[in-house]
Parts: C-alpha cells; sequence; structure tokens
C-alpha cells in the first residue's frame, strides 16, 4: 500500500519531517535522521558517522483504527458531553474512563500481526536472532510508565490511554 494515510506501519526510510501527520514529530525527526545523518559525510571527520538506529512507527491512523474497532469514539464523545473543563476533578474522573476503557479494549488482530510482524522484519534487517530491544516512544508525558511493560498491544495501550491523562 503506497498511500501513507492507511498504513499501520511507516518505516523510517519511508518518513520524514512532511510525515508528522501520520507518525507524529518524534518518529518523523527519526525518520529524518535515519535518511539523512546515517550516510552523511563529514570532511573534518570522514571515517566517523552518527548512527541513527533503523526501526519504525506505528501511525496515528493505527490508533484511530484502534479507537474506531472498539467504538471508544462514541464512549469517549459521550464521556465528554458536558464536561467542565474548569473542574479538575471531574476533568481526571473522566481520563481515568477513557483510560481504563483503552486499557479494557481488545487489540484488532490484523493492527497487531502488522506491528508483530514489522518487529520480526526489523530484527531479521538487524540481523539479531533473539528478540529486539526498543524503544517505544509517544507524545505524551507518561510514556515510561512503571506498569507499561509487557507485550505489543499492553505497551501501545498504555501509550494511546496517555492522551487522556491531565496536563496541569
Amino acid at each position: 500500500m503506497d498511500n501513507k494515510e492507511k498504513q499501520f506501519i511507516l518505516w523510517f526510510d519511508q518518513i520524514n519531517k512532511d510525515d508528522i501527520p501520520y507518525v507524529g514529530g518524534k518518529n518523523a525527526n527519526l525518520g529524518e535522521m535515519y535518511q539523512n545523518l546515517t550516510n552523511a559525510t563529514n570532511e573534518t571527520f570522514p571515517d566517523e558517522k552518527i548512527h541513527v538506529p533503523f526501526g519504525f512507527a506505528v501511525t496515528a491512523y493505527s490508533y484511530r483504527y484502534f479507537i474506531e474497532k472498539n467504538e471508544l469514539d462514541a464512549k469517549i464523545k459521550q464521556l465528554l458531553e458536558g464536561l467542565n473543563t474548569q473542574d479538575l476533578k471531574q476533568l481526571a474522573d473522566v481520563g481515568a474512563k477513557i483510560r481504563q476503557a483503552i486499557l479494557e479494549s481488545k487489540f484488532p488482530s490484523d493492527l497487531e500481526s502488522a506491528i508483530v510482524q514489522s518487529y520480526s522484519e526489523l530484527a531479521k534487517k538487524l540481523n539479531i536472532q533473539k528478540g529486539v530491544d526498543v524503544a517505544v516512544r509517544s507524545s505524551a508525558t507518561a510514556e515510561d510508565l512503571p506498569d507499561a511493560r509487557g507485550t505489543t498491544r499492553i505497551i501501545l495501550k498504555h501509550q494511546w490511554r496517555t492522551c487522556f491523562i491531565g496536563r496541569y
């Protein structure tokens, strides 16, 4: 599939700073760095290279797909109806309910398969036989929660739920 708008996964060699709507700023910058710095030459230090690890981004479309397949958009809309954004307790309560709904939702099998397949492909590209250590990043402030460990689907659910954590 060539259309970036409807892909679950985009590799760093496919994305650049123009792809922020699809993969967010951090991943777009990683793609930009991977493409431009990995093979860059420097006259002062001709034998030095900047090593940017290869990887992939789980796209914003993946998040929307997860929300849609679990019919969370309607639930979130319902929870947000009548929300008083000046009431911090109500904001925290509604945010907690939305985060819990995300954690309790099933991960669509086609999305999970795409991520697991990409993880396996990454291991092959890096010539690693047993498990690849990866960094999971989001644009949220709570991406490194101690309870955000485990399988791919659990990590992503924790990442996606951070969209609904209060920032005061």
